[in-house]
């Protein structure tokens, strides 16, 4: 885990962080379904992807700056590298926002049955 961090570059941070805000947002709407907390947990799940989207555009440009200088025999140890890093931050994102999707379909499913019986 700690070599996806260290592959992912600093991106992972925030993406994780926001990610963390995300499902503990989401834990809080199935705990406590109320509809006043879902803008918390849309805007935190944005700030994610946003985050991890970096990640991404900064890997792909890593790919185009090095490869643009690199010798034809480096060109692939050099899109490997970048392509990880591209696509670490949005792992984490896709695994933080499952979760948190997870959390508020739990407290949907609450809010729909305590509305359906009053």
């Amino acid at each position: 885990m700690l070599d996806l961090y260290s592959e992912g570059g600093w991106t992972m941070f925030p993406t994780t962080l926001f990610g963390v805000l995300a499902m503990g947002a989401a834990a809080l709407i199935a705990l406590r379904p109320e509809r006043r907390f879902v803008p918390l947990v849309i805007s935190l799940s944005v700030m994610t992807l946003c985050t991890a989207m970096l990640g991404s555009v900064i890997g792909v440009l890593g790919v185009v700056k090095a490869s643009a200088n690199a010798a034809p025999a480096d060109v692939t140890t050099i899109v490997t590298a970048c392509a990880t890093q591209a696509l670490s931050s949005l792992l984490v994102a896709f695994l933080c926002l499952s979760l948190a999707a997870l959390g508020s379909a739990a407290g949907a499913f609450r809010h729909a049955m305590v509305s359906r019986t009053t």
